[in-house]
């Protein structure tokens, strides 16, 4: 079905940027008022002119609608009267309706505008202090425009498939119309076919060096921008966020520095790559072909002392009665029980993405693991913690043989020892 595709934003905003992508990726035909302004020699100030032009495309656009072509406008669509009236005329011609916002803060507006002016000629100069008043006169578009394509029906609710969709699609519509970005691609269950309805977007962003600060610093700021924002979580000093949007979705991105991208075997994990101008992460894929992931004596050895000292800590807080607390400690042994069990399996990041703990692990963990989960009671909790223990033991022996790691076994089994033959249960 043909799909009218409404470029949506102010001056400086991205919006030929994009609709030049989406022709280029063969989403439709694109008509620029901008375009077709200069190269009859009309001053893009010209309201007289734009009209007509704009007018003329319209008709154009119709007619390709209406025999099964895709349109792309960039007509910037400041009002919510206009964007209603081009996405019910292309609905009654059999067509769908996609609307691309780009909201990009004024400060970044300006500083685009006058970096374009340097380059542009006479008759497309933009006087970027104009922005203000625009922008007062600009009605940005409302969460229902941008969730629910006009072809659906009148308040229905976008199922969690759905609204994930658009929200990929909102953010790779922002980082394409940006100038910084060198790539996107997609990482996780979707990247690898494996997802389902509650699958969260694991996206990943390369930008230009001398970019990369300014996203790690608005890395939370600028999903605020999209439509259903709910709330941000976030790791002081790391270069990712979490955002979570209505319905029930979730996004990650992640923002590489192009310069410090290294072939890793971490590319060899299924990825699709969503835009990439200059093939830079297709390069970066290639190059990474036929590498293997290691398991470092560093990454063990540290998983080890993490998990022995989740199991003093749980005897310790279920001993003093703090409850709550040696449940967690349970949760964080349980964690690195699962660790070794890939460790011990041979199991890569590759295989976590394909098939989750619960299809992959070994029967005997599973069933350690089902067992474990107790009553908030200071004796079911010890006697959670000495099964676990006894599992964990082996494992770490295991450990110790098949890695030959240096760190000593006998002080190893003799820290869970201490934890298993205190949890036994008090004599009656």
């Amino acid at each position: 079905m043909a799909t009218l595709h409404l470029i949506c934003g102010l001056p400086g905003s991205g919006k030929s940027t994009l609709a030049r992508r989406l022709e280029e990726e063969g989403a439709g035909l694109r008509l620029s008022p901008d375009d077709w302004m200069l190269s009859l020699g009309f001053q893009l100030y010209d309201e007289a002119a734009r009209s007509r032009i704009e007018q003329l495309q319209w008709a154009l656009a119709q007619r390709l609608l209406a025999n099964g072509a895709s349109v792309i406008l960039e007509n910037g669509f400041w009002s919510r009267q206009e964007r209603d009236t081009y996405r019910s005329v292309a609905v009654s011609l059999g067509a769908h309706a996609r609307l691309h916002y780009l909201d990009v803060p004024i400060d970044e507006l300006e500083h685009r505008i006058v970096a374009r002016n340097q380059t542009a000629p006479a008759e497309a100069l933009v006087d970027p202090h104009d922005l203000i008043a625009w922008s007062k006169t600009f009605e940005p578009p409302t969460e229902d425009e941008l969730t629910v394509e006009a072809s659906s029906p009148s308040g229905a609710e976008p199922d969690l498939e759905e609204a994930r969709h658009c929200l990929l699609s909102t953010a790779l519509d922002f980082f394409r119309s940006d100038p910084s970005v060198a790539g996107v691609f997609l990482g996780g269950s979707l990247a690898a076919g494996s997802a389902d309805v509650w699958s969260d977007i694991d996206l990943r962003v390369v930008v230009t060096s001398e970019s990369h600060a300014r996203f790690i610093e608005q890395r939370k700021e600028i999903p605020k921008r999209w439509p259903g924002f709910l709330f941000n979580e976030w790791v002081p000093g790391a270069q990712h966020c979490v955002s979570h949007f209505r319905p029930f979705g979730k996004i990650d991105i992640f923002y590489y520095d192009v310069a410090a991208l290294r072939p890793s075997p971490w590319y060899r994990l299924p990825i699709e790559i969503l835009y990439d101008p200059k093939g830079i992460v297709a390069d970066l894929v290639a190059q990474s072909k036929g590498l293997q992931f290691q398991v470092s004596e560093e990454e063990i050895d540290f998983s080890i002392s993490k998990g022995l000292a989740a199991a003093h800590e749980a005897f310790r807080r279920a001993r003093r009665g703090e409850l709550f607390y040696a449940q967690t400690l349970l949760n964080e042994l349980r964690q690195h029980i699962m660790q070794a069990d890939d460790w011990l399996h041979d199991r890569t990041p590759e295989t976590a993405v394909i098939a989750k703990f619960e299809k992959r692990a070994s029967q005997n963990v599973v069933a350690a693991l089902k067992t474990s989960y107790c009553l908030l009671e200071a004796g079911s909790i010890l006697v959670a913690l000495r099964s676990l223990v006894a599992l964990y033991r082996g494992q770490v022996l295991t450990l110790h043989e098949k890695f030959r790691i240096s760190r000593p076994v006998e002080n190893d089994t003799a820290a869970l020892d201490v934890v298993g033959q205190r949890s036994l249960p008090a004599a009656d």
